[in-house]
């Protein structure tokens, strides 16, 4: 089993893709999971355990916009609802890119913007749905306007922001979050817990499904 302990920011995009498709009937409820969000976050950052090296390598993913959240969102939906026309009828990863993926155009630019800023960037997952990069903690802090620290949780010390990520104003229209700068602790065991940076891509989101076999 895995417990996250790098809470998301409640001023930032939810690191789920399908999540930036909430509606504006949603906002009531929204803001009182920002309020939970925000007092988990001061209770796991409530023992400081020193301070990040400016040097040390920091990995991360930024997480792309969809091209058409409403529509996306609607279409998960759809999938999953019983009695729905499109109830099980999956889209495969091509096509459920092509219809709502990030456009070569956004991935471009999202890893010219990392170059640029001195980030090594990774291979783009075939999901693309997040860019993976990794840079110093110092740029980390300076480009997305935060502050790292560690923090004891649960009797490990790991890695946290200080303060809510920000994704920069020039890739603000192709990224919705920055993800995995939060460390998080992998437990095998109720007792057994080992800290380490969150590398994983994300699972795909519910519309992903593998078309079965003929």
């Amino acid at each position: 089993k895995s417990a996250a302990l790098g809470v998301p920011n409640p001023a930032a995009p939810t690191y789920a893709p399908q999540a930036a498709a909430v509606s504006h009937a949603a906002a009531t409820h929204h803001t009182s999971r920002a309020k939970e969000l925000a007092k988990a976050q001061r209770s796991l950052r409530s023992k400081p355990a020193g301070k990040v090296a400016k040097t040390s390598k920091v990995r991360f993913e930024l997480v792309f916009s969809l091209a058409h959240p409403v529509r996306a969102h609607q279409f998960v939906t759809s999938v999953s609802t019983p009695g729905s026309s499109n109830f099980h009828h999956y889209l495969t990863l091509k096509s459920f890119n092509k219809k709502y993926g990030a456009s070569t155009k956004s991935i471009v630019k999202a890893r010219n913007w990392l170059k640029k800023k001195g980030f090594k960037v990774g291979a783009l997952p075939k999901t693309r749905l997040i860019l993976p990069a990794s840079g110093s903690a110092a740029r980390v802090e300076k480009y997305f306007h935060t502050s790292l620290g560690y923090y004891k949780v649960s009797g490990h010390k790991v890695r946290l922001t200080k303060n809510p990520l920000r994704v920069p104003s020039a890739i603000r229209g192709q990224v919705s979050a920055v993800a995995g700068v939060n460390q998080t602790v992998d437990t095998t065991s109720l007792t057994h817990a080992t800290a380490k940076p969150f590398t994983k891509e994300p699972p795909p989101d519910p519309g992903f499904r593998n078309p079965p076999l003929c």
